[in-house]
């Protein structure tokens, strides 16, 4: 027994001693440098957030590029500048060319319409040893390619820091940050075939979920029809079996029900879909969510104030 004790004790000992040198402070004594922490990024153009009630809501994404400086003195404020250029960039698959399967550039991104950046410069403050700034990308619904947004260091306020990694290639002394277009362009066969429609209304039925199917019609007329839409005649043979036609906007996504007077048998009224507020389109994910209104031709109020999400 009391050789297990001791060797215990021995154990513990050895254990402290090991923590007591990895406490020891590490102390840099290379020359003065700053660099980018990573060289390269990626961010898409929007990014989701969850609000306290669990909707999610689209907000633009930001980049956080942090900068380091390495010194024995991290006493005094260091302003370390940099420069920033932005090119719209795709992959080229032309076959034949000379450039075939790699990234060119295609253009110049202004700055303000499609990213916002810190300033040219950043203050890593005293006792600090390093310091962020951020790009934000600026969120749309335009189908306007990837992004590449290329920073470089340029100078610092003291003369003795080198920019990049210390030696021939002066690494991360540049970083890359990929902005990636998250838009699709409109393509209508996306949002044909069958659907599950989610309805949540004020009618006394509270949220539904059906199945259904949306069909092509002529483009001169509407973009496409909701076959049975009007989902009260599953709970009252009163109401009619009633399609909607979605009427949208490619360039904008928005998307409105046509306005359609419809009566059935049992009704004593005719009854309107209305669309006040368009709504919205997926393009990427054949989505689309509708807010409506249903008016009744008996009374000047509204029957129910409702919106649809329909998914494929």
């Amino acid at each position: 027994m009391k050789k297990i004790i001791y060797m215990f004790v021995i154990l513990t000992g050895a254990i402290l001693l090991a923590s007591c040198e990895k406490s020891r402070p590490v102390t840099y004594t290379g020359g003065n440098f700053v660099h980018f922490q990573d060289s390269l990024l990626n961010i898409s153009e929007s990014s989701a957030k969850e609000d306290a009630n669990g909707s999610v809501q689209k907000i633009p994404s930001i980049a956080t590029i942090r900068i380091n400086r390495a010194t024995t003195d991290i006493s005094k404020d260091l302003v370390v500048s940099f420069s920033l250029t932005a090119k719209y960039v795709k992959i080229d698959t032309v076959t034949g060319s000379p450039t075939n399967g790699e990234e060119i550039e295609v253009g110049d991104v202004p700055q303000g319409r499609f990213y916002l950046s810190s300033p040219s410069n950043i203050t890593i403050k005293a006792g600090e040893a390093f310091a962020f700034l951020t790009v934000t990308s600026v969120d749309n619904d335009d189908v306007d390619g990837n992004k590449k947004l290329m920073l470089s260091l340029e100078s610092t306020s003291d003369a003795s820091f080198g920019l990049g990694y210390p030696g021939p290639d002066k690494k991360n002394k540049s970083a890359v940050l990929y902005i990636v277009d998250d838009d699709c362009p409109y393509d209508r066969d996306k949002f044909l075939g069958n659907v599950e429609i989610t309805d949540s209304d004020a009618f006394g039925t509270g949220v539904s979920t059906y199945s259904t199917v949306i069909v092509t019609v002529p483009a001169s007329v509407v973009n496409f029809e909701v076959k049975d839409f009007f989902k009260y005649s599953r709970i009252n043979p009163a109401f009619p079996q009633v399609s909607a036609f979605v009427s949208v906007n490619t360039a904008t996504k928005a998307c409105l029900f046509v306005d359609q007077p419809f009566t059935g048998t049992g009704l004593n009224a005719t009854l309107r879909i209305v669309s006040d507020t368009p709504g919205t389109l997926n393009n990427c994910d054949g989505t689309f969510t509708i807010p409506f209104r249903i008016y009744s031709s008996a009374n000047p109020n509204i029957v129910s104030d409702e919106a649809i999400v329909v998914k494929p």
